[in-house]
């Protein structure tokens, strides 16, 4: 009866243990992300160091996680996203003259990604590693600087000036990667911490905006960026704190 009764228990057991940790099924969650970001062109980065220099501007983004594991160790994941970034430079001309410039850019992202989930070790902790492509559609766009004496403003021979917003592409195109470990909180959530990359394969930059310059009674159109600048790319890189749910099942 004994015997019966270890081999009875001993199998609950077994597909209890089997039962709590499969990671199949519907997730949903959301998360927050602390970031640095950065504008790369490689016109600007070619400048002295000690004129121009390009530096890290921090931000934050937020989002809902949504996805589903086809069995305990592949899966997609979607995210719907708010994200602050842009850039930030240095702008040292001599010593008595120093600008630091920022340009903020705030976009929703949709990134969506493939990946693999190791099996969790010592039932608590697995490793998670996601890549994919992502869009972005540009929200807000904002440039200012730190020394408030300075602000020549738009001169007066200029006409249509862009702003901020619609001197940057509207959309677009980057890779993500999505990399850290998912720790249990219970059997159906996880706390994500995850290392979040992101790089944009189009220029941010609308080469082809324009303004208007009037000079001795003459107007022409004047790009905004010059005709022979690099293309700028957007890095993007945070620490991902977040919170996943299975449904049907359990994580």
């Amino acid at each position: 009866m004994n015997k019966q009764l270890t081999l009875i228990l001993t199998t609950l057991l077994f597909f209890s243990f089997q039962f709590s940790f499969a990671q199949e099924g519907f997730k949903l969650g959301g998360f927050f992300l602390p970031q640095g970001s950065v504008l790369l062109n490689q016109d600007d980065m070619d400048l002295a160091e000690d004129v121009y220099q390009t530096e890290v501007l921090g931000g934050v983004a937020a989002g809902a996680i949504v996805g589903y594991n086809f069995n305990d160790n592949f899966g997609i994941r979607a995210n719907v996203m708010y994200s602050q970034e842009g850039g930030r430079y240095t702008d040292k001309r001599d010593d008595f003259f120093r600008n630091e410039y920022v340009t903020r850019l705030e976009y929703v992202k949709i990134p969506v990604m493939i990946g693999y989930n190791a099996d969790p070790f010592n039932n608590k902790v697995m490793l998670s590693l996601y890549a994919g492509p992502q869009i972005s559609f540009l929200s807000r766009g904002l440039a200012y600087n730190d020394n408030p004496e300075f602000d020549p403003g738009i001169p007066d021979n200029f006409s249509n000036f862009p702003s901020t917003f619609s001197t940057y592409d509207d959309i677009n195109y980057s890779v993500v990667g999505d990399f850290g470990v998912d720790i249990y909180l219970t059997p159906e959530a996880v706390m994500n911490l995850h290392l979040r990359l992101d790089y944009s394969l189009n220029d941010v930059e609308d080469k082809e905006v324009s303004y208007q310059l009037t000079e001795n009674g003459s107007t022409t159109t004047v790009p905004f960026w010059s005709s022979s600048r690099a293309e700028t790319n957007a890095l993007n890189v945070g620490l991902l704190v977040g919170i996943t749910f299975t449904i049907g099942g359990y994580y």
